[in-house]
């Protein structure tokens, strides 16, 4: 998208009650290796935007872990390469680069990062998704030390991990999609894997082959309501 191209007016007619003035309010992916940072300025039409450019092509992003001491919060991104990255954006939008804003980038996934949310209740969890099953979670109080929901194994009906999402009430349990067509349910406070899901009714089929999810999402009151697509 074109910066220029972008408008917001007050008098469009059109209501946008989640944007609060001089704060940052979306994040786009810009091309294949670049992030675009659009600050909305109040309800104007002024908008500031940066670009953060790195090497590899980006698959995810998430936004979250606001505190006292990161009011903007973190910006994680998982790269086509396998990295896991976080960068500060309020350095960013300061106009530092993506090293000098660079607060952690790991090679622990085997292959490209396509799962990524951080916890709602528990912020400074981030989970992570890519390939062979891999799950892992992050503590941003000290991530430097990601671990798995189940310590020492991985879920047998997992291949490339699509979509991690954590649930809305409990802030423990966390789902996974895969490209083989199956959603886990992982309980990380008893460590173990709660349920395999799969949907086995009309049009699933693909010559045999069940067919892949690549998003989840759950109910943001019902702790037992999942939207797997």
């Amino acid at each position: 998208m074109n910066p220029s191209a972008m408008k917001v007016s007050s008098r469009s007619g059109h209501r946008i009650s989640s944007i609060k003035p001089n704060t940052t309010s979306a994040v786009q992916v810009r091309a294949q290796r670049r992030a675009l940072f659009t600050t909305l300025q109040g309800m104007g039409s002024r908008i500031v935007s940066k670009l953060l450019f790195i090497v590899s092509r980006f698959n995810r992003l998430a936004w979250g872990y606001v505190n006292p001491s990161r009011p903007q919060g973190v910006l994680a991104a998982g790269l086509e390469n396998g990295e896991l990255a976080l960068w500060d954006p309020e350095k960013i939008l300061a106009g530092a680069d993506a090293s000098e804003s660079l607060i952690l980038r790991n090679t622990i996934h085997t292959g490209p990062v396509r799962g990524l949310d951080f916890n709602p209740i528990q912020s400074n969890l981030l989970a992570s998704g890519g390939i062979g099953g891999e799950v892992y979670i992050w503590d941003l109080k000290d991530p430097s030390k990601p671990y798995t929901p189940t310590p020492g194994s991985t879920s047998t009906k997992l291949d490339e991990i699509t979509s991690v999402a954590w649930n809305q009430q409990v802030q423990y349990v966390l789902a996974g999609a895969s490209s083989t067509g199956y959603t886990v349910v992982w309980d990380l406070r008893g460590k173990r894997e709660v349920v395999a899901l799969a949907y086995t009714g009309p049009g699933n089929a693909v010559q045999g082959n069940r067919k892949g999810m690549s998003s989840i999402a759950w109910h943001p009151n019902n702790v037992r309501l999942l939207l797997v697509g």
